[in-house]
C-alpha cells in the first residue's frame, strides 16, 4: 500500500478505517456492495460445500431514501447519538474497494436491522429489503459467480485472493 495516514485528520482517519476494514480490522463501518452478485459471493463463500439446511440472507439498503429522510451531519465517530450514515469514501490505496463495488455506512448501533425497520415503519417506507436464498444452492451459485468472474481472486487482488480462489476451486 505504501500510504501514510494522518489519523488526526478526519478524512484520512476515515480512509484508514475503510482500508483496514477490508483487511479484517473491526471498525464502526458496515460494508455494502452495489452488486447483488458480489453480495451473493459474500453470503455463500464461507459456507462448506455440504451446507444443505437453512438460508443465507442478503440485505438491500435504500441508502438514497435513508439519506434523504434521515440526513444529519456526522459530527464524530464517538458521538453518543444513535446514527447510521452512508459515507462517500474515495481511497486509491484500497485495492479491494473497486472490484467489490464497495460502499460503507458508519453506525454506532448494535442492531442496525431493527433500527432501520423501526424508522421504516415510522416513515411508512421500506429502507431494507431482505432476500433469503437456500444454503443448498451454494455450489450452483458459486459456480455461476465463477463463470461471471466473481471469485476471491477478483475481489481480493493479490496473493491472498489467488490462494483463496484456488482453495475454493480445488477443495
Amino acid at each position: 500500500m505504501g500510504k501514510r495516514f494522518n489519523l488526526n485528520n478526519a478524512p484520512e482517519m476515515t480512509e484508514f478505517l475503510y482500508v483496514a476494514q477490508h483487511h479484517g480490522f473491526q471498525t464502526p463501518f458496515l460494508d455494502w456492495t452495489e452488486s447483488p452478485y458480489v453480495a451473493s459471493y459474500f453470503a455463500f463463500h464461507q459456507l462448506g460445500n455440504d451446507a444443505n439446511s437453512g438460508f443465507v440472507r442478503i440485505f438491500c439498503f435504500d441508502k438514497g431514501a435513508w439519506f434523504q429522510n434521515h440526513h444529519a451531519t456526522l459530527q464524530s465517530y464517538d458521538s453518543p447519538y444513535p446514527s447510521i450514515h452512508p459515507l462517500i469514501v474515495t481511497s486509491p490505496s484500497n485495492e479491494r474497494a473497486l472490484p467489490q463495488q464497495s460502499l460503507v455506512t458508519f453506525s454506532n448501533i448494535y442492531n442496525i436491522e431493527e433500527h432501520i425497520r423501526f424508522y421504516g415503519t415510522q416513515d411508512e417506507r421500506s429502507y431494507l429489503t431482505v432476500i433469503d436464498i437456500a444454503k443448498a444452492e451454494r455450489n450452483s451459485v458459486m459456480k455461476d459467480l465463477e463463470i461471471m468472474g466473481i471469485t476471491a481472486a477478483s475481489l481480493f487482488p493479490g496473493l491472498d485472493g489467488i490462494c483463496q480462489a484456488h482453495k475454493e476451486k480445488c477443495f
